[in-house]
């Protein structure tokens, strides 16, 4: 194993840190001459505007790629809604030609209905004049 007296001397000269950390860190606040304060706060700041700047490129990737996305979408609901109004006018033609095939036949049907009378008529006359 390791020398004892080493691990001795460690646990001595770390023993005032602790002591220093343990003071500090009982809610007790630091003197405003204290320097070791600004410096954190230089340090988290700076790794915080780090963290920002990462998140926000990120985030701009992100962004774009969903703007990509919606830009996908909306070409595809704009070929669906042209689809859609193609299938639209095909059936409104459809029914057009489906409304003038009816009144074609109901013409037709009057037609035959009035030869039919016409023929009754002078199948009669022949009938009255036999």
């Amino acid at each position: 194993t390791g020398h004892p007296e080493m691990a001795i001397t460690a646990t001595a000269s770390i023993a005032p840190q602790l002591n220093t950390l343990n003071r500090n860190g009982t809610g007790q606040t630091g003197s405003p001459a204290d320097s070791s304060a600004p410096v954190a706060a230089e340090n988290s700041s700076a790794v915080a505007a780090t963290t920002v700047l990462g998140s926000s490129s990120q985030q701009s990737a992100a962004v774009s790629q969903a703007q990509s996305a919606l830009r996908s979408a909306e070409n595809v609901v704009a070929r669906r809604e042209a689809e859609l109004s193609d299938a639209q006018s095909a059936v409104s033609a459809a029914s057009d030609r489906a409304d003038q095939r009816r009144r074609a036949l109901s013409e037709a049907e009057g037609a035959e209905r009035v030869a039919l009378a016409e023929d009754l008529q002078r199948g009669s006359l022949v009938n009255i004049s036999v």
